[in-house]
C-alpha cells in the first residue's frame, strides 16, 4: 500500500489520521477551523486574494509594495526590508537614495496600512488571515483570525462527538501507547538543545532615531557580535540567524530554545550627526528573566571603543571567567569612514551578487576617507573573494582572487589580529593555491581569533571534505550550523557532508527540513537533485535542478548538473542543448569551464571533458579542488589524464594532520 494517509471523519467534527510510514495524529477539530498557525502557501494564497480585489486592482504601486515584503518575509529575507533597500527594489531608486530627505518608502508604506486596512473592512471582513504591516515597520505580520461562527450542535450530536472522542482517545492510547511518533524534520532542531551557559544571541538594536537608517542598527548589532566573538570562551550566534528576529513579537524563551543559547542581548539604538546612545538588557532565554541592563552613550567618533564597552560588559555579566585579559583602547574612526564601512558590512551581508558589489563600493568610499582602516581593506577582500568562490562563482578566479588575496593581506598588515582576512586567505588557500596545509593553518588562526566564525567551519568541513575525510567534515558542519542555526548557507552545508559520506538518509532529511524552511533557496533544491540522481530518480532530480535554476537566476551550476542528469538518463539532446546554453551564457558572464566538463562527463566524452577540465586548471576554476571526490567524475578516475591532473592540483591526500576541533558547547 505504501504511504498512505487513510481518514475517518465522524460527525463532520472530529477526524483520526494514520499515516503509514509512522506519523500518527488524533485530532479533534471543528468543521470550520481556524488557524493557528500559517502556512507558506496560505499566506502566498492570501496576499493573491488581496492583490486581486477591488481595492488594490488598481494601486499598482501598492500591490508591488505588498508583493515585495510578503516575499521577503516568506523566503527568510525578513532583515532585508530596510527603507534603503525598499527605496531601490520597488521604487527604481538609484544608489545615491538617501531616506533621510526622500521620505517616499515611509509615506508609501503608510498608505499601504491603509489601504490594508480598507480591504479587511470591506471585502476580507470574513478571512481567515490577516497581513498587516506594523507601523514604523516594513516587516509583514501574519494573523489568523477567528473562524466563521458555527452553529451549535445539538444536545444528541453533543453527547454523540463525546462519546466518539472518548472512544477513539480510548484506542489511540491502547494502540499506540508504546510507539513513538516520527518528528518532522525541523532546520534548528540540532540547535534546540541544553544550551552553553556561556553562549548568547544579540538581537538586532531597534533604531529609535528621529531619521532612523536601516543600515546604521544593523550595522551596529553587527559589530557588537564580532566584538563579543572574539571572547574565546563565548558562544555567539551569528548575524545571518538573529536577522529573523528583526521586528519581531517572538517570546525570549523561544528565541533561545530556536538559536539554542542561554542568554538573548536586546536593546535599542540612537543617534544623530554627533552622539550614538545605545540601550541593552540581557535576559535569560530559559526563564525571560531581565538579568542586567546598561545605557552607553558617545560621541560619533568613539564607537569602536563603545562596541568595546558593551562587549565587555555583557560578558561581565555572564561570567568573570570570560573577560579577556586584557583591552585595547579603539583609536577614534572619522565618522564618515565609519558610516561607510557600515554600509558596506550592510550590503555584504545581504549575501548576494548585488550586495557583495554594492559592499564593495563603500568599502572603497570607507578606504578613500581613511586609507588605514583595515576592516574596510578585509572587507573588500570578502566581497572578491565570495563573487570568484561562492557557490554562484560569479566572476573568473584569475580577475578576483589577486584582488581578494592582496586586500586581504593589507587588511593584516595593518590589524594581524583580524579574524576574516585570515579565514579568506584559508579558502584562497584552498579553492584556489590547492595548498592544503596553508589552509588548515589560516582557518585555524581565524577560528583562534574569532571562536564563533561559523564560514571558518563550514570552510573546515569542505576542506576535510576534500580530502576524503568525510566524518570529521559533518562535525565541523554540524558546529557550524549550531553557531548559526537559522542560515541557509550552514543547513546546505551539513546536508551536503552528509551526502558525500554516503549518508543519504540523514542528507535527505536535512534538505528536506531546509526546503521546507526556505521553498525558494536554490541550493536546497540543487543538493536534493543530487540526492535524487545518486538514486537514479532522473525525472525528480530534473525536477529538482530545474527548481534550482528558476530560484538561483539559471546560474551554471544548477545548470550543469540539469545537462549531467539528461546525459545519463539517456536524454543525450537535451544534455547537448545544456551545453550550448552555457557556451552561449559564457560570452555575457563567467561560467566554470568545470560545469561544461561535467556535463560531458554525463554524455561519456571523455576527450571533451579533459579539454574543458585542462580550462579549468588554466582558471584555477574552485570546483577543481574537489575533483577527486566528485561523484560525477568517479567513472573517470583510473584514465591517465585524470590522474595527471589530480596529481597537478595535489589536494587527493586524506593523511594530513587534522585541523583544530571544535570546542564542546
Amino acid at each position: 500500500m505504501g504511504v498512505a494517509t487513510v481518514w475517518i471523519r465522524l460527525n463532520n467534527a472530529f477526524c483520526y489520521n494514520h499515516t503509514e510510514s509512522g506519523s500518527r495524529k488524533i485530532s479533534l477539530m471543528p468543521t470550520h477551523q481556524p488557524l493557528s498557525k500559517a502556512t507558506v502557501a496560505q499566506v502566498r494564497a492570501q496576499c493573491d486574494r488581496i492583490l486581486a480585489s477591488r481595492v488594490f486592482a488598481l494601486a499598482k504601486r501598492h500591490s508591488a509594495f505588498l508583493n515585495y515584503v510578503v516575499n521577503a518575509k516568506l523566503e527568510g529575507r525578513a532583515d532585508q526590508l530596510k527603507e534603503f533597500t525598499l527605496g531601490i527594489d520597488v521604487f527604481e531608486k538609484d544608489e545615491n537614495f538617501d531616506p533621510s530627505s526622500d521620505s517616499i518608502v515611509r509615506v508609501e508604506a503608510s498608505r499601504l496600512r491603509a489601504k490594508l486596512r480598507e480591504y479587511y473592512e470591506d471585502e476580507g471582513a470574513g478571512d481567515l488571515l490577516r497581513i498587516d504591516i506594523p507601523k514604523g515597520h516594513y516587516v509583514p505580520v501574519f494573523r489568523p483570525l477567528n473562524a466563521p461562527h458555527v452553529a451549535p450542535h445539538s444536545r444528541q450530536n453533543l453527547y454523540l462527538g463525546v462519546v466518539i472522542t472518548i472512544f477513539l482517545l480510548v484506542i489511540a492510547f491502547v494502540y499506540f501507547g508504546n510507539q513513538t511518533t516520527k518528528q518532522e524534520p525541523n532546520l534548528v532542531t540540532e540547535s534546540e538543545q541544553l544550551p552553553s551557559p556561556s553562549s548568547l544571541a544579540v538581537l538586532p538594536l531597534r533604531d529609535w532615531s528621529r531619521l532612523p537608517e536601516e543600515y546604521f542598527s544593523e550595522a551596529m548589532t553587527d559589530a557588537i557580535i564580532s566584538s563579543l566573538a572574539k571572547i574565546p570562551t563565548l558562544r555567539v550566534t551569528s548575524l545571518t540567524s538573529v536577522m529573523q528576529y528583526s521586528d519581531t513579537e517572538t517570546p525570549i524563551p523561544e528565541i533561545g530554545r530556536a538559536l539554542g543559547v542561554a542568554y538573548i542581548l536586546e536593546g535599542s539604538i540612537f543617534h544623530d550627526n554627533e552622539l550614538v546612545r545605545i540601550t541593552t538588557q540581557l535576559i535569560a532565554s530559559d526563564t525571560d528573566e531581565h538579568v542586567w541592563s546598561s545605557t552607553f552613550e558617545r560621541p560619533m567618533l568613539d564607537l569602536l571603543s563603545m562596541q568595546n564597552e558593551v562587549a565587555t560588559a555583557v560578558a561581565a555579566q555572564i561570567s568573570d571567567e570570560l573577560l579577556p585579559s586584557s583591552t585595547s583602547p579603539a583609536e577614534p574612526m572619522n565618522p564618515a569612514a565609519y558610516d561607510a564601512y557600515m554600509k558596506g558590512r550592510y550590503f555584504f551581508n545581504q549575501f548576494t551578487a548585488n550586495g557583495y558589489r554594492r559592499g564593495m563600493h563603500f568599502f572603497q568610499e570607507a578606504i578613500n576617507i581613511e586609507p588605514d582602516y583595515a576592516e574596510a581593506y578585509a572587507g573588500l577582500a570578502s566581497c572578491h573573494c565570495l563573487l570568484a568562490g561562492h557557490g554562484l562563482e560569479l566572476v573568473s578566479p584569475v580577475i578576483a582572487i589577486p584582488q581578494a588575496h592582496a586586500m586581504a593581506l593589507k587588511a593584516l598588515s595593518i590589524n594581524p589580529d583580524l579574524a576574516e582576512p585570515h579565514a579568506f586567505l584559508g579558502i584562497i588557500n584552498f579553492k584556489f593555491d590547492w595548498d592544503t596545509d596553508a589552509a588548515e593553518a589560516m582557518l585555524a588562526r581565524a577560528i583562534d581569533l574569532n571562536p564563533s566564525l561559523y564560514q571558518a567551519y563550514v570552510w573546515q568541513s569542505q576542506l576535510l571534505e576534500a580530502m576524503s575525510r568525510n566524518e570529521e567534515a559533518i562535525d565541523r558542519a554540524r558546529y557550524a550550523k549550531q553557531l548559526n542555526p537559522l542560515s541557509l548557507a550552514a543547513s546546505l552545508n551539513l546536508g551536503w557532508q552528509m551526502y558525500q559520506a554516503g549518508k543519504y538518509i540523514e542528507a535527505s532529511a536535512e534538505i528536506d527540513s531546509l526546503i521546507e524552511f526556505n521553498p525558494t533557496f536554490w541550493g536546497g533544491h540543487w543538493a536534493r537533485g543530487h540526492i535524487y540522481k545518486q538514486h537514479e530518480m532522473y525525472g525528480k532530480a530534473i525536477e529538482e535542478f530545474e527548481l534550482a535554476i528558476k530560484h538561483g537566476g539559471g546560474h551554471s551550476l544548477s545548470m550543469s548538473a540539469l545537462g549531467h542528469t539528461f546525459a545519463v538518463a539517456g536524454m543525450l539532446d537535451e544534455a547537448r542543448e545544456i551545453i550550448t546554453e552555457l557556451e552561449t551564457l559564457s560570452k555575457d558572464v563567467y561560467v566554470s569551464p568545470f560545469h561544461v566538463a561535467t556535463v560531458y562527463a554525463g554524455l561519456n566524452e571523455a576527450d571533451s571533458m579533459f579539454e574543458w577540465l585542462e580550462r579549468a586548471y588554466l582558471v584555477r576554476a574552485r570546483s577543481l579542488a574537489w575533483l577527486h571526490v566528485v561523484k560525477e567524475m568517479k567513472p573517470y578516475h583510473h584514465d591517465a589524464r585524470f590522474q595527471s591532473l589530480l596529481q597537478r592540483i595535489g589536494v587527493h591526500s586524506n593523511s594530513d594532520p587534522k585541523p583544530q576541533a571544535p570546542r564542546n558547547l
